[in-house]
């Protein structure tokens, strides 16, 4: 299914706060509605605590190496982890939907400009069961030696976070992310950002503001015989969750960034997301100064463990 303004993080699908609730934070003041860039370059206020690209880059690398470390300790050394020598772009903000026009007149909402599956998932997909039981911990022993407590991902997860204390949960927005210590490190950081954005992606969509341009959208949309209340609502049409692309999607789509520009809706949402986050980081500053120190150790930790392994 193809679906807009959602991001899965640490295997937990986090969804999107609807625009439908009530409770509107006044109209008028606050920022102005800038130029809008594309998706891709668009930077908020919460971005700052998010792992650099370099720094991604050495977590994975350093899962890699104690991965493969802890399957050979065990005498296991088919279809190694591997290593990656550089970073593809990831896509940080999917909240904000924008489709280039030309891209949604030929395929309407699909994300061609996703990035392209990464060698973790293709590596994930090559896993024999065999490897899938030493990694998660599923037997006790192999080929006579003892498998750690929670299989190598655990171990591996507590030599990167060695020196840090990982939250019990995280919630934001009305999502709960649990079971944090069983989760990657190599995206820990991610998970934690993605669920802290959702109370202000929730306060942004209930601000007088964004429901005076969802109205103002709604209309436009209406003028081309298209009743949807929000952005989200017309990307997310239950239609368009095949894998083909209907003439309808295709219309739909082309109306909606019509319409969005028209309005300048994205414009909006983004300036007034970043006042709230501004104030969410305010609010959770404690808890973002340990992520932060938490991500720096983090790097350190993974940075050792490929020096040694070299």
């Amino acid at each position: 299914m193809r679906v807009w303004g959602r991001r899965v993080a640490v295997s937990v699908a986090l969804i999107a706060v609807s625009g439908c609730s009530s409770g509107a934070v006044g109209r008028t003041g606050g920022p102005a509605a800038a130029s809008v860039p594309p998706r891709s370059a668009v930077a908020t206020p919460l971005d700052a605590f998010l792992p650099s690209p370099q720094e991604t880059l050495t977590l994975q690398r350093g899962e890699a190496v104690l991965t493969n470390s802890c399957l050979g300790r065990l005498g296991f050394n088919q279809n190694p982890m591997p290593l990656p020598s550089s970073m593809r772009p990831t896509e940080r903000h999917p909240e904000f939907i924008d489709v280039p026009l030309r891209q949604a007149q030929r395929i309407g909402y699909s994300r061609s400009d996703a990035p392209a599956e990464n060698t973790r998932s293709a590596w994930d997909e090559k896993s024999s069961k065999v490897q899938q039981d030493l990694l998660f911990g599923r037997v006790k022993s192999y080929g006579g030696r003892v498998v750690p407590a929670g299989g190598c991902i655990r171990e591996v997860a507590e030599k990167i976070t060695s020196g840090t204390r990982i939250p019990r949960k995280i919630v934001g927005g009305g999502v709960e992310l649990n079971r944090m210590a069983d989760a990657s490190p190599t995206g820990l950081a991610e998970a934690h950002i993605d669920v802290v954005r959702l109370d202000a992606i929730a306060q942004a969509k209930r601000d007088g503001r964004v429901r005076d341009s969802a109205s103002r959208w709604a209309a436009c949309m209406a003028r081309h015989g298209m009743r949807y209340r929000s952005p989200d609502e017309s990307a997310n049409d239950p239609r368009w969750s095949g894998d083909s692309v209907s003439s309808l999607e295709r219309e739909t789509a082309v109306a909606d960034m019509k319409c969005q520009a028209e309005v300048r809706y994205r414009q909006t949402m983004i300036a007034v997301q970043s006042v709230y986050e501004e104030r969410v980081i305010k609010a959770r500053a404690s808890e973002l100064g340990t992520l932060r120190s938490n991500l720096k150790r983090w790097v350190a930790n993974s940075a050792e463990a490929v020096r040694a392994a070299s």
